[in-house]
């Protein structure tokens, strides 16, 4: 075996006087032979193994993949599932047999066209099924629209000519337009605290003209000739003439006579009318005009509070929810009823047209048009 010469030795150190290699020369790679190691020369890198952390992103975004195709098919479903306009969500309250079911549905908040189709989508799956035997209205309502709430009212009445018999529960109020969808069914059912009453008609609407004048606005109101004297009786922009007022107020007595009307044929002889004098101050000043005339009480937009209800007439018994139901159990003749709540089932494709964005930052068409057109109201101002 050949001896390596110190000189060639791979440890051994150059001498001073030995020129110097230039610093930016790589080393030429050994031979391979005996001393020396083969291998790749050191500014090679050798090839990198995938990490550990590598591996779990790569998992974690293919479960994200994979996830996103699954609620892709949920989401169409649901959207199949809402347009088919299903049945309403039933909760059951208390068990029993299921041909003897009381169906309990709330009324919550001001009457509007949304609550009419509520409750029309209610009576179309209780009025024609033949075991549910009865029901019970929770109302919790200051009232609403005019319209909305005779409509309401003739659901009611349908269901009793459905041969169903119907009960009303009120909560914290039930005046005016609930009132009126209550006053149709056989019992009533009041809370110590509850208001109701508020039997009457209104008409409110902000006359802005002298607002816009400030800014130097001006509207421009232009009328066909057959209806210069009528068509903006009710408007924004002025105030209504003597002429005007009167025919208003001919069209709200109107509207009275027909609440009047659904609360006597309700009652019937339960309610207790008697006339009272009343004085009324028209107007403020030395201008102010007092008119005292005669009124119909309960009938004249006045509030009750739970007995006081009941002294007048307006409701049967002071009792609670539960109290409600059992005594709708003893009207229908039930021994072993099935109470089960009936609530309005939104489905995926009605929460994504009705547009759940915060509405209080858009100026919408709705609420341009509520601005201005005035509607009858059968609503109580207290709240």
């Amino acid at each position: 075996m050949t001896a390596i010469p110190p000189s060639q030795s791979p440890t051994s150190e150059p001498s001073d006087n030995s020129p110097q290699a230039p610093a930016q020369s790589p080393p030429v790679q050994a031979a391979a032979g005996p001393g020396y190691a083969a291998g790749p020369p050191w500014w090679t890198s050798p090839p990198k193994k995938k990490s550990l952390a590598w591996k779990i992103v790569k998992v974690f975004c293919w479960s994200i993949f994979f996830f996103s195709l699954l609620l892709n098919f949920w989401l169409i479903a649901a959207l199949t599932t809402s347009m088919e306009h299903g049945q309403m969500k039933k909760k059951v309250l208390q068990a029993g047999r299921g041909d003897q079911t009381i169906a309990v549905f709330e009324v919550k908040g001001v009457i509007d066209d949304s609550q009419t189709a509520r409750l029309t989508k209610f009576c179309d799956e209780t009025a024609g099924d033949g075991n549910v035997k009865a029901v019970v209205l929770r109302v919790d309502s200051p009232g609403g629209g005019l319209s909305a709430s005779d409509q309401m009212c003739r659901q009611v009445k349908r269901l009793k000519q459905a041969g169903k018999k119907v009960v009303v529960s009120m909560g914290g109020v039930a005046a005016s337009g609930g009132y009126y969808i209550s006053a149709p069914a056989d019992e009533i059912f009041a809370e110590p605290t509850t208001l109701t009453g508020s039997i009457g008609v209104i008409a409110t609407w902000i006359v802005v003209k002298d607002g816009l004048e400030k800014l130097g606005i001006q509207p421009v109101v232009m009328k066909s000739s057959s209806s210069r004297n009528w068509k903006d009786e009710m408007s924004v922009f002025q105030q209504p003439n003597d002429k005007q007022k009167e025919h208003i107020q001919a069209l709200l007595d109107a509207c009275q006579v027909q609440f009047d009307k659904v609360v006597t044929e309700g009652r019937g002889e339960r309610l207790r009318k008697k006339e009272v004098a009343y004085e009324y101050k028209f107007g403020a000043g030395p201008d102010a005009k007092i008119i005292i005339g005669k009124e119909v009480e309960p009938l004249n937009a006045k509030v009750y509070m739970g007995d006081d209800a009941k002294s007048q007439g307006l409701v049967d018994q002071i009792g609670y929810l539960d109290d409600a139901i059992n005594r709708t159990k003893s009207l229908a003749g039930l021994s072993e009823a099935q109470v089960m709540k009936y609530e309005h089932q939104t489905g995926l494709l009605d929460f994504i047209l009705q547009g759940k964005a915060d509405q209080s930052l858009q100026l919408s068409t709705r609420l341009l048009d509520e601005f201005q057109s005035v509607r009858f109201m059968a609503i109580w101002k207290g709240q």
